[in-house]
């Protein structure tokens, strides 16, 4: 008795013992996708760079369960900055310059964390802010700087 599997254009015609040992293996290679744990990619910074990161990670990601991205921040709501002279001004209201990252975090499925990143441990994977231990696989640092003026 022959068997007929079809994968990717190719044809196997073998005895019915060894196709099941090939389905047998397509199928734990399933499982393991299953099984496979979504790379935890943590973003430190929450400006341009690091809510901007996130939301292109998310997007690209479209939906997969391949990553789980979590943004770290001081602040719980992101600053447009381009438009704070006219908030100095009285053109614009705070409301139109600030955003939650909660609301943001929410649109873009992401997760957000509040709070200061007090030690990196790169060979452990983690890094400490003043109240949890947060473990990564990948790390994207955006703290951006303090303006000294």
């Amino acid at each position: 008795m022959s068997l007929r599997v079809s994968d990717d254009e190719t044809t196997f015609r073998e005895s019915g013992f060894s196709v099941l040992m090939f389905l047998d293996e397509l199928v734990d290679e399933r499982d393991d996708r299953m099984n496979r744990k979504p790379a935890k990619i943590l973003i430190l910074g929450g400006g341009f760079g690091g809510l901007y990161a996130a939301m292109t990670l998310q997007r690209e990601l479209a939906g997969s369960d391949l990553a789980q991205v979590t943004l770290v921040d001081r602040r719980n709501y992101f600053t447009f900055t381009p438009f704070l002279p006219e908030v100095a001004a009285g053109a614009l209201g705070r409301a139109h310059v600030t955003y939650p990252f909660r609301f943001l975090a929410q649109k873009e499925r992401f997760c957000f964390i509040q709070g200061v990143v007090q030690a990196f441990d790169l060979a452990e994977r983690v890094i400490r802010t003043e109240t949890t231990t947060i473990p990564y696989d990948y790390l994207i640092v955006s703290l951006g700087g303090a303006p000294s003026f």
